[in-house]
């Protein structure tokens, strides 16, 4: 039983690494596909949108993949804002937090998955166009969302990592190496 327990978390933290890995071809690809042909560039005008997270903003033990892909999410769509805009083109990238969606349901629970905490998908949405006319590079939608990166901004990177881990670990969140991971 432990060595299939053992073979079922190495299989999840391969899938965890082939997502990562997809979600910043896809940001990369996106952006490969729009701007090498110049149609936008010599249009002098369009825009490119992609979606990170609050996540991003922050370490997140056991969904270290995930955060670590919507930082670079976040990182790649800022730089491609000072790069595009010299041309014409418009880069933004939407930092929304915990939204109503299916993604609950594939991702599994989570300390952050409280409906009654989320915004919903139009609100994400209707925040996102409003800052893209105002022509801002990033946006993080949500009050709260915002206050909690202002919040993580002030306090030591060590003692964020060791909260969420502890928190996580009582949710029993995220696909660990062993099951007696789960015990520490």
């Amino acid at each position: 039983v432990a060595a299939g327990a053992e073979d079922h978390a190495r299989a999840a933290a391969d899938g965890q690494r082939a997502g990562m890995v997809q979600g910043a071809h896809e940001c990369v690809a996106g952006t490969n596909h729009a701007l090498p042909d110049q149609r936008m560039i010599q249009r002098r005008r369009g825009g490119i949108v992609n979606i990170a997270s609050v996540a991003g903003y922050a370490p997140l033990p056991y969904s270290t993949l995930y955060a670590a892909t919507k930082a670079f999410v976040k990182s790649f769509s800022q730089a491609m804002y000072e790069e595009a805009r010299q041309h014409g083109v418009h880069f933004m990238v939407v930092n929304p937090g915990s939204t109503e969606s299916n993604f609950f349901k594939v991702a599994g629970k989570s300390p952050f998955s409280d409906p009654s905490r989320m915004q919903t998908s139009a609100e994400v949405v209707r925040e996102s166009l409003r800052a893209f006319d105002r022509k801002k590079s990033s946006i993080v939608t949500g009050t709260s969302n915002r206050l909690l990166i202002v919040v993580l901004t002030l306090l030591p990177r060590r003692w964020i990592t060791a909260t969420v881990g502890r928190v996580m670990r009582r949710a029993k969140v995220g696909a660990p190496e062993t099951m007696e991971q789960w015990n520490e």
